[in-house]
């Protein structure tokens, strides 16, 4: 690798999106579009972060740049499955020296966001297996996990179900209905049902939901699907976000009461349909509570593993941080 590294922020959008589309591990969640769509919903700044060799982008970090006060962090957005580092294509013959090439990439990165950013929280793409520069650099890291379907031949994903989830899909089909989508005031009271039926605090406020939400769907970055009962009332709804290779189930919103009607499932199926043939995989979008975990493994997809980054400055910085999430959390 030739050249001096020069870290800095990528300020022409085609250029970026450009990287982004080559790189292995590139998805709409690093797009500029998504960018955009998040950091207006999370109440940020997008960054577009690269690393040029000679001038040339051999890796590079979108994010989302938030300041509270005196406070500020880098992170993958809410409701951002995976995003984290990315890195050209490598076209030479020694896998070696695309190893070291992604390593003084990523470590060009990392030296510039330390000492820039109190928190840094970056979820990585599956296909971003490497993190040992951030462990060798002080970040702590955790595995997470998603199930990834094959979707090149809808009919095999079928075929690997297991049997309680295509008996759940039938009868399904035969009591309740697919549509297009609602408007997202009526997702957001969907998405908030799901938690609040159950006398849970729903993660995130449904205000930013729907914020996300209609930043995806106006970008033309996901659509909405949803599952109606025979009175034609929505039971449940779900958001995908696609690009040209894979499609994702992002979020959802159900009525709890009525999960045994097999709406979730039946969405699952939709995607699997919808999306299959013309691209390549459809991931469900975590696995990591044991309850979900189950639900999602009936679908017969691979369980795949991807990593989360993260570091604080200092210790006075992780409470100043913890205090704030303790605060906006008592005042949702």
């Amino acid at each position: 690798m030739a050249g001096k590294l020069e870290t800095t922020r990528i300020e022409d959008a085609s250029r970026w999106d450009a990287f982004v589309s080559e790189s292995p591990q590139g998805s709409v969640f690093s797009s500029s579009a998504w960018l955009d769509a998040a950091a207006t919903a999370q109440g940020g700044a997008p960054v577009r972060l690269g690393v040029l060799a000679d001038g040339f982008l051999i890796g590079g970090a979108g994010f989302v740049e938030v300041r509270k006060g005196p406070l500020r962090k880098a992170t993958t957005p809410v409701l951002t499955p995976s995003g984290g580092f990315l890195y050209a294509p490598f076209t030479g013959t020694k896998p070696t020296e695309g190893e070291s090439r992604n390593a003084a990439a990523a470590g060009a990165m990392i030296e510039y966001l330390t000492p820039r950013y109190g928190y840094i929280f970056l979820s990585h793409d599956p296909r971003a297996a490497d993190v040992r520069e951030f462990l060798w650099r002080g970040f702590s890291s955790t595995v997470r996990y998603t199930y990834v379907l094959d979707i090149r031949e809808p009919d095999r994903v079928w075929d690997r179900m297991e049997r309680r989830v295509r008996t759940v899909v039938r009868n399904a089909e035969s009591s309740l209905s697919l549509d297009g989508p609602i408007s997202v005031g009526e997702f957001g009271k969907l998405y908030e049902r799901t938690y609040r039926d159950r006398d849970n605090t729903p993660p995130l406020p449904r205000s930013q939901v729907e914020a996300f939400t209609q930043g995806i769907l106006v970008a033309g970055l996901g659509e909405m699907r949803t599952v109606r009962d025979a009175s034609g009332e929505p039971v449940a709804a779900m958001v995908f976000a696609f690009d040209r290779r894979s499609a994702y189930a992002l979020v959802s919103g159900t009525i709890p009461s009525r999960n045994p009607s097999g709406a979730s499932s039946l969405l699952f199926w939709d995607a699997v349909r919808r999306y299959g043939g013309g691209r390549e995989r459809l991931d469900l979008v975590g696995a990591n509570l044991r309850n979900i975990a189950f639900f999602k493994k009936g679908f017969g997809g691979t369980l795949t593993p991807y990593f989360v980054t993260e570091r604080y400055g200092s210790s006075t910085t992780r409470a100043l941080f913890s205090l704030y999430t303790r605060l906006r959390k008592a005042f949702l």
